[in-house]
């Protein structure tokens, strides 16, 4: 009695979400109060995670589908911001549960067996995947030409910051926390974006050092910028340590 009471009270708390199931068309049933009753027909529910599996930290906007090769059906669920998803599961199945990219690959998977469950019961899994790489904003794309000669500058009196995105709206709490206790700090840049930089460095090798770091816990676009006495130099830092 006490497990089926748990099992009802984990369904209440999940009934905002929905489950998009796919066969020969797409339907979009949503968990509601209904479903708690005695002849709702769920007595297995399958609650999972899916987290960075650079940062650790909760993965949103993941696809998550739960295959049944014996009947060919596909459920589908999308996270939101805490990484969870939710699939309603029969009895005596075995699926298989898969995390799969923007690009279509399967990046996780695991088997899912509900041989032989005859009691209410709440399943649990947990998934890994790839944070979508942050997209570098035109606004401070370095074009070359080959014609117009570059400034010249002492490399002596140059210094070093890494940027690790630009942006109109602050970003989420999950984006600042994976930087841990390194000191961020923003510039207004072109068309009302904002910039978000850390490190502060007078040699070029430790800010690429702090760059590679960045990257490896998910900051993609991250890249060096070169200043000259606190100012913002309009060429890359690769071509500024070249003068």
């Amino acid at each position: 009695m006490k497990k089926l009471s748990l099992f009802c009270a984990t369904l209440l708390l999940i009934t905002s979400h929905t489950i998009a199931t796919f066969a020969t068309t797409e339907v979009t049933p949503s968990l509601d109060p209904e479903i708690l009753t005695n002849n709702s027909g769920i007595r297995l529910l399958l609650i999972g995670m899916v987290y960075d599996k650079v940062t650790k930290q909760p993965l949103a906007e993941a696809s998550v589908e739960l295959l049944d090769p014996a009947s060919a059906s596909r459920q589908r669920f999308v996270t939101n911001q805490d990484g969870r998803f939710y699939f309603k599961l029969i009895e005596n199945k075995s699926y298989k549960l898969v995390l799969v990219n923007k690009n279509g690959s399967v990046e996780d998977q695991r088997m899912i067996s509900t041989i032989n469950k005859t009691e209410p019961e709440i399943m649990h899994a947990v998934l890994e995947g790839s944070r979508p790489a942050l997209t570098a904003n035109s606004e401070y794309t370095v074009r070359k030409s080959p014609t117009t000669a570059l400034p010249t500058y002492d490399i002596t009196s140059l210094s070093f910051k890494i940027q690790i995105g630009a942006f109109k709206e602050k970003p989420g709490a999950a984006f600042m926390k994976s930087l841990g206790n390194r000191k961020v700090v923003t510039e207004t840049g072109g068309g009302g974006y904002v910039r978000y930089l850390t490190g502060d460095f007078n040699n070029y090798k430790d800010a690429q050092n702090l760059e590679r770091q960045l990257k490896q816990q998910g900051y993609n676009s991250a890249f060096i910028v070169a200043y000259q006495k606190g100012e913002r130099l309009k060429i890359s830092a690769e071509d500024a340590i070249k003068q």
